[in-house]
């Protein structure tokens, strides 16, 4: 039980919100704004290429000067602690009849520090420098020891995070 909440815990989250006052259809490129990089260059650079790719499939081009659109990402990294049982005691028919009766087996507990961390992704309207979109994930940076699986994590929180971007915004009636 304990390993199943555990685990819950570190699942993948991802949301985003946006201002529904923002006209979206004029944001043509974008350009980067330096953020709170990853503690390790690769994994930023993974943040960095997997969100180049999915402005680019919405239709963005990134601009050498004057982009429609900031790009700020931050990210979070914390320990989370992580506490593996393996329970081979089993005390079940013994406890029930005999309450003081020692279980049968062992019991072991390992206690560790997991990184576990955040992505936070703003888009700012460069012209007014107000945000006009931000998209959060969380528990996506945790496996720093496999390249692979953090690439995976990575690129499914950005394709999550940007699945409905941009928003469909409904023009006021005046």
């Amino acid at each position: 039980m304990l390993l199943l909440v555990a685990g819950a815990a570190l699942a993948m989250d991802v949301t985003h919100e946006y201002n529904t006052k923002a006209d979206f259809s004029g944001f043509e490129t974008y350009a980067w704004m330096e953020g709170t990089p990853a503690p390790d260059p690769f994994t930023e650079e993974r943040i960095r290429v997997a969100i180049d790719a999915q402005l680019r499939k919405k239709g963005l081009l990134p601009a050498e000067s004057e982009p429609d659109l900031w790009v700020v990402s931050h990210t979070s990294v914390n320990d989370d602690t992580r506490v593996d049982v393996n329970n081979y005691a089993y005390g079940g028919y013994y406890v029930y009849r005999q309450r003081f009766a020692p279980p049968v087996g062992s019991a072991t507990a390992t206690v560790r520090q997991v990184p576990v961390g955040g992505l936070l992704v703003d888009l700012v309207d460069a012209g007014t420098r107000r945000l006009v979109w931000r998209g959060t994930a969380s528990a996506i940076l945790k496996d720093y020891g496999n390249p692979e699986k953090s690439r995976k994590r990575i690129n499914k929180a950005t394709s999550k995070m940007f699945k409905k971007y941009p928003p469909k915004v409904k023009k006021s009636s005046r």
